[in-house]
């Protein structure tokens, strides 16, 4: 039996998520902060390790499965394999940059310079994020098209809802972001009587 370079990619993926998820990050002084980041933390170990199974399951529950002599085998099968849509879309998303959360300085005794830093880097944090949702929904609707022809309608489905999945996790994760830096604008501000 083979193993598919896809599937040992996708199983490679999912434990690079839970190595990240591992090590990640600092500790933040904020709580809040340090709540979002041990969040972020769980679900990256959580997808890794659901991407790790999806890949692993067939394989553990594979028992034998009973041979179908060859007269009774359906030739449209075989000339109609079954596609994974998710495993493919897993694999094209590798190619969209993943923007990374920048710095939230304490508002409560961050100067004005960390604080325009920290604005700054929120700008370009969501210009990347932008970019990666476009990147995302664009791989997502291009392999809809490719495999259109040949994967059924449940399938598809499958396909929109990983894309729906991927695109709408990083608009959260950037919210937590903008909501952590919002706090932390305002305490500034409170601060200095603004």
């Amino acid at each position: 039996m083979s193993v598919e370079p896809l599937s040992i990619g996708v199983f490679a993926a999912g434990a690079i998520l839970i190595l990240i998820a591992l090590i990640g990050g600092r500790s933040a002084a904020d709580p809040a902060a340090a709540r979002v980041r041990r969040a972020l933390r769980w679900g990256l170990a959580v997808a890794g390790a659901a991407l790790m199974a999806w890949v692993a399951l067939p394989y553990l529950t594979r028992h034998g499965s009973p041979r179908v002599p060859a007269s009774t085998a359906q030739a449209p099968a075989a000339s109609n394999p079954e596609v994974d849509s998710v495993a493919l879309a897993s694999a094209q998303l590798t190619a969209c940059p993943l923007a990374t959360a920048p710095h939230v300085p304490d508002g409560a005794t961050a100067s004005l310079e960390q604080m325009n830093t920290a604005r700054s880097a929120f700008q370009s944090y969501d210009a990347a994020t932008n970019a990666y949702l476009r990147c995302v929904d664009s791989a997502v609707e291009q392999l809809a098209r490719e495999i259109k022809e040949r994967a059924s309608p449940a399938e598809l489905q499958r396909l929109e809802a990983f894309g729906s999945s991927a695109h709408n996790t990083a608009v959260d994760q950037e919210q937590a972001v903008a909501d952590r830096l919002n706090a932390q604008i305002r305490a500034f501000k409170a601060r200095h009587g603004g």
